[in-house]
């Protein structure tokens, strides 16, 4: 992407604080990449992407302008409302999150790439500041009046929204999800707890690939979910990408890295002309890796002498593993141009029902009988044109529909899925005795005459990995010697400790 597509996410991280107050805030380590800032006044695009990030509720919150009085921060759960007290000085927080009008430049501008410069501002100035304010500070609250998510969660998806809309005259920007399957089959075949957790683990190291590939492209901000913000995986490749990231972001534990965690479905935020290719990219990445991992388990296999005639070209291995994975992917606008929508007043009525119609059939909401579903609701329009007597530079936004359009990317997704036509290859040779399912590994070329007893003389060979009774096939096969290869798949695995019973061998 270009400078400017990584210039615009900066200015949106950094939107709602003051940069002066940032320096003051963090360690000195944490210089040299705030003095790379440029000082620049933010774009009309940015502006734009801050209010769909804030959403018209909040926007009309901060139209009202009402006098706060808080003893403390605090941040409230999204579902119950519980409240957390945070121990940040509430006067720091206004300090660090009240923009100045201009920026001070740096006393000596460093000159980093705008690529890993808005890496560091991603994930290091919030441990940058957390460092200095306490660790509550990760949790400071977007809005003190509506503390439902934190400053930070907002920074990133206004930065994601800056990106995508860098082109102002282009489509608007567009939520997309990605999945591969099959997931369930792949972690029940399983005979050992360790083959269990190869199962899980494999999908969890795949998925995470794929957006560390997307977020190297696009930004780690532009994936919505799963969030990538303290992942240990992540972490572990940015560290031995940016080693200067270190003082913010340890090497996680091998603990940390052997945990699953990652799902099989992802949604990112991208610029409209770049969903396809994104989702070309996801796919590659997924292939390539799983394809990766099965050459270090073949080579692995192959110096432990086992099945030497089996060539990793057979039908019975490659041939298996590259039917393995199916993927679908689907995409929605976040809205229909313009995003923003001045026509609040009375008057204005007709003008404001030709934007929300569009919005509305784009979320399928549609008024019933029993029930009035599409926006804005009376009491609601009502409301905002109170606000907008005494703020007339308020508008409205698409971010309202935020949460509908999940759900229309969901079902959307769900169609895919059940439209596809994926099916498990068939099996010409004995089948697993684990699962059932796929050929057993075998080198035998004349697959017609092979019986299970030719099968079963090869899988006698145990070489440490099997019990010479079972017979398996190809992905199987790769779940049973992947804690084999796991200091080649990540690298650096010299640096980690304790990796436990999992790399020893146990059940």
């Amino acid at each position: 992407m270009s400078n400017s597509f990584w210039q615009a996410k900066i200015q949106g991280l950094l939107y709602d604080f003051d940069r002066d107050r940032l320096r003051n805030s963090t360690g000195e380590n944490a210089q040299v990449f705030l003095n790379a800032l440029e000082s620049v006044n933010p774009a009309p695009t940015v502006s734009q992407a801050y209010q769909i990030a804030e959403a018209s509720d909040r926007a009309l919150l901060n139209g009202l302008q009402l006098p706060l009085s808080l003893p403390t921060l605090k941040v409230a759960h999204l579902l119950s409302g519980a409240e957390l007290p945070l121990s940040v000085n509430i006067t720091d927080y206004y300090r660090l999150t009240s923009p100045s009008p201009a920026d001070s430049p740096p006393n000596s501008p460093e000159s980093i790439d705008s690529r890993q410069l808005f890496w560091w501002l991603w994930r290091c100035l919030p441990e940058a500041v957390s460092q200095r304010l306490g660790e509550d500070a990760l949790l400071m609250p977007a809005v003190p009046l509506l503390p439902d998510a934190s400053v930070w969660s907002q920074a990133s998806l206004t930065a994601a929204l800056a990106g995508a809309l860098t082109d102002p005259n282009s489509s608007p920007p567009h939520l997309a999800t990605f999945s591969f399957s099959p997931v369930q089959e792949l972690i029940k075949a399983s005979r050992k707890m360790r083959d269990f957790w190869a199962g899980s683990w494999v999908l969890h190291y795949l998925s995470a690939k794929l957006c560390w590939r997307l977020a190297q492209c696009y930004g780690p901000d532009s994936l919505i979910y799963p969030s990538l913000f303290q992942q240990p995986l992540i972490d572990h490749w940015l560290g031995q990408t940016w080693a200067e990231f270190r003082p913010w972001i340890p090497q996680p534990s091998a603990s940390a890295l052997l945990t699953a965690g990652f799902p099989n479905v992802i949604v990112a935020l991208l610029p409209a002309k770049d969903v396809k290719s994104a989702m070309q990219t996801a796919r590659q990445t997924l292939l390539a890796e799983w394809s990766r991992i099965g050459q270090l388990v073949f080579a692995e296999l192959r110096r432990r002498h086992w099945m030497p005639d089996l060539g990793e070209n057979s039908a019975t291995w490659s041939g298996w593993l590259g039917s393995q994975w199916q993927t679908y992917w689907t995409a929605l606008p976040i809205g229909v141009n313009p995003l923003t929508n001045q026509a609040i007043a009375a008057s204005d009525a007709a003008q404001l029902q030709t934007w929300l119609d569009p919005m509305n059939r784009l979320c399928q909401l549609q008024d019933t009988p029993d029930q009035r579903r599409a926006l804005f609701l009376p009491e609601e329009l009502e409301f905002m044109r109170a606000v907008y007597e005494k703020d007339p530079s308020m508008r409205v936004n698409v971010g309202s529909w935020w949460s509908y359009l999940f759900d229309q990317l969901r079902y959307a997704a769900g169609t895919v899925k059940n439209s596809r036509v994926w099916q498990v290859p068939t099996a010409f040779l004995p089948r697993s005795t684990v699962s059932g399912i796929g050929s057993v590994v075998y080198p035998d070329p004349d697959q017609r005459h092979t019986t299970e007893g030719d099968t079963g003389k090869y899988w006698e060979r145990q070489v440490g990995l099997f019990d010479g009774i079972e017979e398996l096939n190809a992905t199987e096969t790769l779940k049973r010697g992947l804690h084999q290869v796991l200091p080649q798949l990540l690298g650096g695995w010299g640096e980690l400790t304790g990796v436990g019973f999992l790399l020893l061998g146990g059940d």
